[in-house]
């Protein structure tokens, strides 16, 4: 359940905004919101046309996540009919679980750049206001674009029996695309994905020079606040003689105001890549368990750090092992694993790119 305050029924109501900007006409792609909910800061995020609305033959959907700053435990919230006029009401669920309802967020407003209302528990007995204002504060906006895709060579008949979906070499490519003012933000600005006519002309090169295969590039964003944004890049690859897909991953952490990857270094501190290893072998450990194939259970695999980099979440810090580390294995698309940040605290530089964000979740930095 989402950690609420307390609050008789009926004692509070949504405060009167008055003379606030109301929603757009047409109020798409991503948005990110501060806020309070009762007395606790909350951060929002949103996304409006999603990908999940065209999969499922939906006109327009809104969808999201949202964190309160003391605990930085994830939940889901999702609107099950959309309309940008109407006053907008969102379901609240466990993260990514439609089905475990824990409240309801109804608002005054069309979606817009302030919204504020009621939230309800899911049994009615507890009712706290909510006040949301659209604020990119050391955070950036952006959007996903939808996959571009190319189209290469026929493939021979024979290939077609490995799984590839169609006749031909296919590429799927999604591209992070800032918005705004950060698009010419000097530090952001080679992080920029490429104008159109770049993009299909890289499509075109890149699946010309590619195998008889069918290949899928997803990007995503895991943190976006605190001058930090945490990205992820995942490939799916099926092809001529593979038993099932391959996948591969890429996490990455940016500094916002420089656009430089940062490493692992920069957040711990020096020699300390033994004490993470004993953090990350138990949730490996359970992860391995829970596989039904005992032939997975039993596989040889060498405890040690992933190598295709790590990314922050609003909970803790993320290690993705896929394939290559041995212990991801089909069907799993790879494992993720998270490590607390109040876990982390001994292993932190005291300086660490992480200070603002520990500061809201109550946690303090060894000296």
């Amino acid at each position: 359940m989402a950690e609420h305050p307390a609050a008789p029924v009926g004692q509070h109501t949504a405060p009167a905004l008055q003379n606030e900007p109301v929603a757009l006409p047409d109020f798409r792609g991503y948005r990110r919101y501060r806020g309070t909910v009762g007395n606790l800061p909350v951060t929002v995020e949103l996304t409006i046309g999603s990908q999940w609305a065209f999969l499922h033959g939906d006109s327009l959907a809104c969808e999201g996540s949202y964190s309160y700053d003391h605990s930085g435990k994830l939940l889901s919230m999702y609107a099950k009919a959309f309309s940008p006029g109407k006053p907008l009401v969102l379901e609240e669920t466990q993260f990514l679980d439609r089905q475990a309802i824990t409240g309801r967020w109804q608002a005054l407003q069309p979606v817009g750049m302030v919204i504020s209302g009621t939230w309800t528990s899911v049994d009615g007995k507890r009712k706290l206001p909510f006040v949301l204002r659209e604020d990119y504060e050391d955070a950036v906006r952006y959007e996903v674009l939808p996959a571009a895709s190319a189209t290469g060579r026929l493939c021979d008949p024979d290939d077609l029996q490995g799984g590839v979906n169609g006749p031909n070499a296919t590429l799927h490519r999604d591209y992070l695309h800032f918005l705004g003012p950060d698009t010419i933000r000097p530090g952001l600005r080679r992080l920029q994905c490429p104008g159109p006519a770049r993009r299909h002309a890289q499509l075109r090169r890149d699946v010309r020079q590619a195998d008889c295969v069918y290949l899928s590039e997803e990007v995503g964003v895991r943190l976006n606040g605190y001058g930090l944004l945490s990205t992820y890049k995942l490939k799916t690859e099926e092809g001529f003689g593979r038993p099932h897909p391959s996948y591969s991953g890429m996490e990455t952490v940016y500094d916002l105001h420089t656009g430089r990857a940062l490493a692992l270094s920069d957040f711990l501190r020096p020699a300390t890549d033994s004490l993470l290893l004993q953090l990350l072998i138990p949730r490996l450990e359970r992860y391995m368990a829970d596989f039904e194939d005992r032939e997975i259970r039993k596989l040889d695999w060498e405890p040690r750090l992933p190598q295709v980099g790590f990314g922050l979440t609003s909970e803790g810090m993320s290690f993705s092992y896929d394939e290559g580390d041995g212990v991801a294995s089909w069907p799993c698309p790879g494992q993720e694993v998270i490590v607390p940040y109040a876990e982390l605290l001994p292993l932190l530089r005291p300086r660490s790119p992480l200070t603002a964000l520990l500061r809201d979740r109550g946690l303090k930095l060894k000296p």
